[in-house]
């Protein structure tokens, strides 16, 4: 290895002559060799205490604990046991994965120079001798404007009577702005409690707010979208799928169900007292000629539309299977499993990878030969006869996404949807009356759907509101 070093760190004829011509040269090189000297010797030093630090780590965790896999390229560890006998799986880090940081603002609204004369030990400083820049974002304080509208009254002559103008910020006969409605409602969709609003609005703009006004305010708000919440239903109606599930939602301690459709850039939602299949006819009508993602819930075979199930149900249903069972699995059921996971992998890749229709239907006619072929085996263990006659039930609506447009494998649009309003229900344990059921059910339908078009509650609403104060058109998507 020194043979190698002095082989690499020998200088050449040309540069010794230049050196021997010019002094400042011949210096400079020999403090570069000197500090390269300096660094080889670090190296070594921390590649022996690198080596040890791994003996270590393999009498500590085992020698096959950290493995590389280059076709995901990711560094798998294996699972951290916990004290009660269960197991934490640990998160897998992509390999050589860079540090994201919050991109800098293109747009400055203020330069502020920051100068100082002494240090902290009071040092009067010299200078300055350079510049940093540092970007920060910040909120200006906002506070409550309180304005007087001065009403003009004018006379039509046509209709013989008084016309009063409208001011485009504030709701007919209400007390407060379209912004101060609009944040106390997109709090209560965020799930805050009526005391909590109060908390934060008495904090941050000194404005206290009884429980009443602020349900008042989220029912007038609710009214005001009420037109723009059944021209929604109607996209639902109109789409070439939609995604549906529900959730409890008690009112007045009463269990009732949160209903929710989601389609291609479009959500809503109902509250009922039922959870069968009559809410889902209610909602997308006899006429429907689209495509209805879903569960595997029973109720749900009885309608008329064509279906897709939700494969992710399918893989849930055989995990929960084989932890119920754990060590009791058979070796049937587990083989059963597996060709069930493959023909589900198999697939999704075919969703992705292949976009040619006439290509697509050929290997969904190959999968559902492999469904047939696995489901007309003789099985002994009960839980393959279980999931068996499942397939067979729903075998024609595995794979209907391979040939409808804009249908999704699985139901997680729709549960995603939902979550929201599973946080909201644990702090509010759903609703008191019918009419507070049906103001959340129509501001989550709103905030979702501007979620899912990219646009924001409040400017969204803003605008809706003051169109229809201004008699104009409502506002674009």
């Amino acid at each position: 290895m020194q043979e190698k070093e002095n082989q690499q760190l020998e200088i050449p004829d040309e540069i010794r002559k230049l050196m021997d011509k010019h002094s400042e040269l011949k210096q400079f090189v020999e403090v570069t060799l000197d500090y390269v000297g300096l660094l080889e010797k670090k190296i070594h030093e921390l590649q022996k205490q690198n080596r040890r630090l791994e003996r270590v780590l393999d009498e500590l965790i085992g020698p096959d604990a950290m493995k590389w896999r280059d076709e995901d390229r990711y560094i798998r560890i294996r699972p951290i046991p916990k004290q009660d006998g269960g197991v934490r799986r640990a998160q897998a880090r992509r390999a050589n994965h860079k540090g994201v940081a919050r991109p800098v603002p293109k747009e400055v609204d203020a330069v502020i120079q920051a100068k100082a004369e002494k240090c902290p030990r009071g040092h009067r400083l010299r200078g300055p001798i350079g510049i940093e820049e540092r970007h920060v974002e910040e909120i200006v304080p906002a506070r409550v404007v309180r304005k007087k509208y001065l009403v003009m009254i004018y006379w039509d002559p046509v209709c013989k009577r008084k016309v009063r103008a409208r001011p485009l910020d504030v709701l007919p006969h209400e007390r407060f702005g379209i912004n101060m409605m609009l944040l106390v409602s997109y709090m209560r969709v965020c799930g805050i409690t009526t005391k909590k609003i109060q908390s934060l609005l008495l904090e941050q703009y000194g404005l206290r707010l009884s429980r009443s006004t602020i349900l008042h305010m989220e029912s007038s708000i609710a009214e005001e979208f009420g037109e723009y919440y059944e021209m929604l239903k109607g996209e639902i109606q109109a789409s070439r799928a939609v995604h549906f599930d529900e959730t409890s939602w008690p009112v007045s301690g009463v269990n009732h169900w949160l209903w929710g459709f989601v389609s291609k850039g479009a959500a809503w939602y109902t509250v009922k007292n039922s959870r069968g299949r009559g809410v889902v006819k209610e909602t997308l009508g006899d006429d429907y000629r689209g495509v209805t993602i879903s569960d595997f819930y029973p109720p749900w075979d009885r309608l008329k539309y064509r279906s897709q199930k939700c494969l992710l149900h399918l893989l849930r249903n055989l995990r929960r299977t084989e932890a119920r069972r754990g060590r009791r699995c058979t070796l049937q059921f587990r083989r059963f499993a597996k060709r069930v996971r493959r023909l589900v992998r198999d697939a999704v890749k075919i969703h992705d990878r292949v976009h040619n229709g006439g290509e697509r239907l050929r290997r969904k006619k190959r999968l559902e030969g492999r469904l047939r072929i696995l489901c007309s085996k003789r099985y002994t263990d009960r839980d393959c006869k279980r999931l068996c006659k499942l397939l067979k039930k729903h075998q024609s609506n595995l794979f209907m996404f391979l040939k409808a447009k804009d249908v999704h494998w699985n139901n997680n649009e729709v549960e995603r949807a939902l979550r929201p309003s599973v946080v909201v229900r644990k702090n509010s344990y759903g609703s008191r009356s019918d009419v507070g059921a049906r103001n959340h059910a129509v501001l989550m339908t709103i905030s979702e759907t501007c979620k899912m078009r990219g646009m924001g509650f409040m400017d969204f609403g803003r605008n809706y509101l003051q169109a229809g104060l201004n008699n104009g058109d409502l506002p674009e998507r």
